[in-house]
């Protein structure tokens, strides 16, 4: 799908989710370069109580979108809710009127410019589409690497004994038929750990079998701008998705 044949509607089918928390240095450039790229797709923000700012960012666009017809939405996840990505991109699936869905990173790490290979193979026949980095540790330094290389092989082998044989299961980047993800986290029932990073990992999990499962490489970049989210709690959520 090149650039030059991309005319209004051609994403009408698609929702990009942008989970954020506190990433009010990036927002406002992601958003306007998926508005220019993407012309027709919704763009959900789904801010998990930033407190920098960034939902701000997202309604003065929004105000600015209503004299063009975009469709950008903010959901805001205030009050007694259960945080972190995984819950967020539940909550944005289930909010979703289109067809099919992607889920970027709001720091630029996801290259926007593979969303239209993601949703060429999505349309055309795929029910979920990973965003392969071509080296899954090339964001990591020191003990971050070790751990990262030894949780995606564990992630591997995981998924390997249900049949499926995925590269990148821990990537942040991927997309899916909206019917097709909200399934498995029926499937799942508590057996997703709502708290983590790793939804894609733990929807995988659940896919049944015969599920079409493909995937996009690109080049993993340094973030623009703020800090990573990533605690060491956030590898307590790993193990026990692990074991579930």
């Amino acid at each position: 799908m090149t650039g030059a044949a991309r005319q209004a509607g051609d994403f009408a089918a698609l929702t990009v989710i942008i989970p954020t928390l506190n990433e009010v240095q990036t927002i406002g450039s992601l958003i306007r370069h998926l508005r220019r790229e993407l012309p027709g797709a919704q763009l959900l923000v789904a801010d998990d109580e930033s407190r920098d700012g960034t939902p701000d960012v997202v309604r003065r666009l929004m105000e600015e979108d209503r004299a063009a017809d975009s469709r950008l939405q903010l959901l805001q996840r205030s009050g007694p809710v259960e945080r972190g990505i995984a819950a967020s991109v539940i909550d944005a699936v289930r909010r979703c009127s289109t067809a099919y869905f992607v889920v970027i990173d709001a720091d630029f790490q996801h290259p926007p410019e593979v969303i239209p290979q993601i949703f060429e193979r999505l349309v055309g026949g795929c029910d979920v589409v990973i965003g392969s980095r071509s080296t899954p540790t090339a964001d990591r330094t020191g003990v971050r690497k070790l751990l990262t290389a030894v949780g995606t092989r564990l992630a591997r082998t995981r998924l390997r004994a249900r049949g499926l044989h995925v590269f990148d299961p821990l990537s942040g980047f991927f997309g899916a038929r909206c019917d097709v993800f909200l399934a498995a986290v029926r499937r799942a029932g508590s057996g997703i750990e709502h708290r983590g990073y790793k939804i894609l990992f733990d929807t995988l999990k659940w896919l049944p079998s015969g599920t079409v499962v493909d995937s996009v490489p690109f080049e993993f970049a340094s973030r623009r701008d703020g800090q990573s989210k990533l605690r060491a709690r956030h590898a307590l959520y790993f193990l026990r998705a692990l074991v579930r």
